[in-house]
This record gives structure tokens, sequence and C-alpha cells, in this order.
């Protein structure tokens, strides 16, 4: 099984983890109702969400020990020359979490390589760089990288960062942003 060859943990938390994405899969859908009705648990309908419940809960269920082991592999097929990286905010269940995002363009879609819990509003050059960071990891050195974003993300201390890493950027900037190469 390819969850187990990848990720990090007992037989117990990879059938649980298994259970979700095939739950998920087959609903089309990250909506927990949707997908406890497609688990194959012999329990009810609202005992198999609390079962989703406490699996997004549970401490390991981390993108460190399940996402990024299998975003790795997949990854390693991953041969573009260029790759373009997208930084945004989103907001979640109708305004109460916010996510700061790093995800690759991948066929018309974003697939998300890091992403970290915010407060609502804006994000400090700090908190962009920290996730920045935990994406130079992913990425092989030999590819050349775009980094996009809007002026959220434009600000000096960021370019510089992104600079050091030898990416280019596309970023929206504010009137008043001075940044000489």
């Amino acid at each position: 099984m390819l969850f187990r060859r990848h990720i990090p943990l007992s037989s117990a938390q990879l059938s649980r983890v298994a259970a979700a994405t095939v739950g998920m899969l087959l609903a089309s859908s990250i909506a927990l109702p949707k997908m406890a009705r497609w688990l194959n648990q012999p329990i009810s309908l609202p005992g198999r969400i609390q079962f989703l419940n406490r699996l997004l809960d549970a401490d390991f269920l981390t993108q460190e020990w399940v996402y990024q082991p299998l975003l790795r592999a997949a990854l390693h097929g991953f041969h573009n020359p260029i790759w373009h990286v997208l930084i945004d905010r989103t907001t979640l269940a109708g305004y109460e979490v916010e996510l700061l995002v790093v995800g690759l363009a991948f066929r018309g879609h974003a697939l998300p390589l890091a992403w970290q819990v915010i407060d609502f509003g804006c994000t400090s050059a700090e908190e962009q760089i920290a996730l920045w960071q935990r994406v130079v990891a992913l990425i092989p050195r030999s590819t050349a990288v775009v980094a996009h974003g809007d002026s959220e993300f434009g600000s000096v201390a960021v370019m510089r960062y992104l600079r050091q890493q030898g990416w280019h950027f596309i970023l929206g900037q504010a009137a008043n942003t001075r940044y000489r190469m």
C-alpha cells in the first residue's frame, strides 16, 4: 500500500487515514457528512462523522507525518524545468479559519505544498518567509522557480528572501514599496 511505504505511522493510524481518504475520494468532497456516507464502518452516520472529526483532531495527522511524505513521492516524478509557485491566504469554515498556503501550479490547479493556520487578517513578512522556508526543501535545487503573489506578499523582506533562493518572483506591489535588485 502506498501509505505504508511513505507514511511513518502505526497500522491503526494508517487504517484511519486510509478510510478517510477513500471516503473523500468516493464522495468527491471534503464535506464530512458526504465523506462519512462512504466510510466502510459498521456505525451510524453521526458516529462516522464523529470518527472523521476525531481523526482530524489527532496529533499524528500533520503535514510533516502524513501529507509531505506523500507529496515528496509525487513530486519525485514531477520534472518540469520551471515551477510556478503561488502564495495566498484563504478562509475556511465560514470565516472561522484562515490559512496561508503555498501551492504548485499544476494543470490549472494549485497543489498545496505547505500551509499554516493564521489569525484573521494580513500576514507579516516573517510568517510568509517561515512558510517559504518549509517549501524550499521540497523543490529540487536545479529547478527554476517563479513565485507569484498579490500585494500582501510583496514586501521587501520577502523579495530579498526569494532572491537569496535564486528564485524569480511576480508579486503585487504597493505604491510605496521600493526595491532594487
